[in-house]
């Protein structure tokens, strides 16, 4: 019984205080940094929720500019159509004076 006390840990009196007070700010700067960590780590996710509904945001817009740009691109080949008749029609009236 007596050797399984003697063997177990204990702090010596031998271990400088100076050691202990650098493991202790250690052990803080460790723990402060972590939490620093931890909290860039989460501003960050919420920064990209915010970038990912921007970005379907985007998206939505440029599904409805690219249907409008194809209903103007119609109506333009209509109208080019539309003048192309009439010069036409003009041409035809000149010719037959």
């Amino acid at each position: 019984m007596a050797d399984v006390v003697k063997d177990s840990w204990h702090l010596d009196k031998k271990v400088p205080i100076g050691i202990l007070v650098a493991l202790l700010i250690q052990t803080g700067t460790i723990i402060w940094w972590a939490a620093g960590l931890e909290n860039r780590l989460r501003n960050s996710e919420v920064q990209i929720g915010q970038m990912l509904a921007e970005k379907e945001k985007a998206d939505s817009k440029y599904i409805a500019l690219t249907v409008q740009l194809a209903t103007l691109n119609e109506r333009i080949s209509a109208q080019a159509d539309t003048l192309r008749r009439i010069e036409r029609a003009l041409d035809n009236k000149a010719e037959r004076k």
